[in-house]
């Protein structure tokens, strides 16, 4: 047995340290994930609030688990069970 690798320890959990923002409701429209969501009362949520009241676009990433195959077009093809651990605030 292989021991688990730190990095997917990183990618599978939160730091609870760098929580920006709540995502309260989400909800899908065609193709587009959206959301509900609101800055943590964090450093990182007063940052993630600031940038936007100064007019600044955010933009998030998914960060999850699945089986997965590279079809021979370059599509990846998620096979699932998909587990979405967060969305990361990208900046």
């Amino acid at each position: 047995m292989h021991p688990i690798s730190k990095d997917i320890v990183r990618q599978s959990n939160i730091d609870q340290t760098r929580i920006s923002h709540i995502m309260s409701k989400l909800w899908m429209e065609d193709l587009l994930v959206k959301a509900t969501v609101e800055s943590a009362n964090t450093a990182c949520g007063r940052d993630f609030r600031g940038l936007i009241e100064q007019g600044s676009n955010v933009a998030f990433s998914m960060r999850g688990f699945s089986k997965a195959v590279q079809e021979n077009n370059g599509v990846i093809d998620v096979l699932g069970p998909l587990k979405i651990i967060c969305y990361d605030w990208i900046f």
